[in-house]
């Protein structure tokens, strides 16, 4: 496997509280993986798999497996955190959409 390469740098705020989360990802032929480098978390390790399908398609699964740093975290992210998870695959399509419709128009 390569060594991780591309560095994602995400800063969010919500209920008074600021927060970074740094994340390292490897992109190979089919496949993302990310690897947190800091942020609120225990642990966060995340996986895309892009599978092709015929006629110019493919099927996008998302694995990510997260432990907060501590309780009063989890509780204050938790609720924020596990939906955003839930619809990252949706918004990655939509905006695959978008620009591949874009693409072909031109």
């Amino acid at each position: 496997m390569l060594p991780f390469g591309a560095m994602l740098l995400l800063l969010y705020a919500g209920w008074g509280l600021q927060r970074q989360l740094v994340s390292q990802q490897l992109v190979e032929e089919s496949e993302i993986r990310m690897r947190l480098v800091k942020g609120p978390f225990k642990h966060l390790d995340g996986h895309w798999c892009f599978i092709a399908l015929p006629q110019q398609g493919c099927q996008i699964l998302l694995d990510i497996e997260f432990e907060f740093a501590n309780r009063l975290i989890s509780m204050a992210l938790g609720p924020v955190f596990n939906p955003i998870c839930h619809t990252l695959v949706d918004a990655f399509v939509k905006r695959a959409a978008q620009i591949y419709t874009a693409e072909d128009k031109n």
